[in-house]
């Protein structure tokens, strides 16, 4: 009895040394693996990036730099997909729109046509100058929408049919190390708990099943969480996600392009001026007509006290130009009365 104890605590003590061996065994068996994966865990290529996984090494030989064909090029619209990295896409793009509502379907029909969908809309209306000079609601939407990953170009190149797009920012972050390493370590927890499942049917005394029933519960909620974090790499992977501006306006934004010639520049800039210099006078006129009562309510009580103020002086002077000719004829009467007692 005490020798098959002995036998299981060893084949215990092997099992948990595996994970750290394994991960340090690099065979060319694995990277076969990535290649023609046969496990539960992984996306199908077709729902990732066109083309196979294509990896030569195991992981833990993989690059962690994206190659330079996975990395937008300067000044362009489109991120060269790669066939043989996974990919994570986020980008944002700001739209302006004179028609919100015309400009809201067709995106949605995009997002629809693309075989995507949108994760999340945030509304909110500002407050602007309609043609006529009157207050109108601008609608600000912010859609976060998901598109199937070797449909974001095709996607990005049609979004010009929303509206002027005035700002475009894409990222991709490369993530075929961490999908590597993750599907290897779901493996190894699946041959762990095989092990100790087989491990368990041979063991005889109650101590010895209740170590192994520990481990093995302790592996499976180890292998759960590491499954969830990898069914959410693949959702990253396999949708790209695009947050999308989309705002209403009265005027399209100017912006000068680089290229243009200097005096072209110079006219635009006088155009954008004088357009704005147009805005500045019509607010102000209309801000005007709207306090003119009050206006006019300040002017008429300034009016009386000024009026008011101006009486009170006549009054006073008056009073006391009465005053100081009193004076004077009680002085000359005073001066006749002593010329006369001489």
């Amino acid at each position: 009895m005490r020798k098959n104890k002995s036998i299981i605590i060893l084949m215990l003590v092997l099992l948990l040394m595996l994970p750290a061996c394994a991960s340090n065994n690099k065979k060319s068996s694995e990277s076969d693996g990535m290649r023609n994966p046969d496990s539960n865990y992984e996306v199908k290529p077709s729902e990732a990036y066109p083309g196979e996984y294509g990896y030569e090494n195991d992981g833990m030989d993989m690059e962690t730099e994206p190659k330079e064909d996975s990395k937008p090029k300067e000044g362009s619209n489109e991120i060269l997909l790669s066939s043989d990295r996974l990919l994570i896409i986020n980008g944002e793009l700001e739209i302006e729109t004179r028609d919100f509502e015309n400009s809201s379907k067709v995106l949605i029909e995009n997002v629809e046509k693309m075989g995507g969908y949108v994760s999340g809309l945030n509304e909110y209306y500002d407050t602007i100058w309609g043609s006529n000079n009157e207050k109108i609601k601008a609608a600000r939407f912010t859609y976060i929408v998901r598109i199937p990953y070797d449909k974001t170009n095709e996607f990005i190149s049609a979004i010009g049919d929303v509206g002027s797009v005035v700002r475009k920012n894409l990222d991709t972050e490369d993530v075929s190390l961490r999908y590597a390493e993750t599907e290897r370590r779901l493996k190894l927890y699946d041959d762990k708990i095989s092990r100790l499942e087989k491990l368990l049917e041979q063991a005889t005394k109650m101590e010895d099943i209740l170590l192994i029933q520990s481990e093995i519960e302790n592996a499976i909620e180890k292998k759960e969480i590491l499954a969830g974090d990898f069914k959410q790499l693949q959702d990253l992977v396999s949708l790209s996600t695009i947050t999308i501006y989309l705002n209403e306006v009265k005027e399209y934004s100017q912006s000068v392009e680089v290229k243009d010639s200097f005096g072209t520049r110079i006219a635009a800039a006088f155009s954008y001026s004088l357009t704005n210099f147009k805005y500045f006078l019509e607010d102000f006129l209309i801000s005007l007509i709207y306090i003119l009562p009050i206006l006019i309510f300040f002017a008429l009580i300034i009016f009386l006290i000024i009026k008011l103020i101006r009486k009170i002086r006549n009054k006073r002077s008056k009073k006391l130009f009465n005053k100081n000719i009193f004076k004077k004829d009680n002085k000359t009467k005073d001066n006749k009365d002593e010329t006369k007692t001489e």
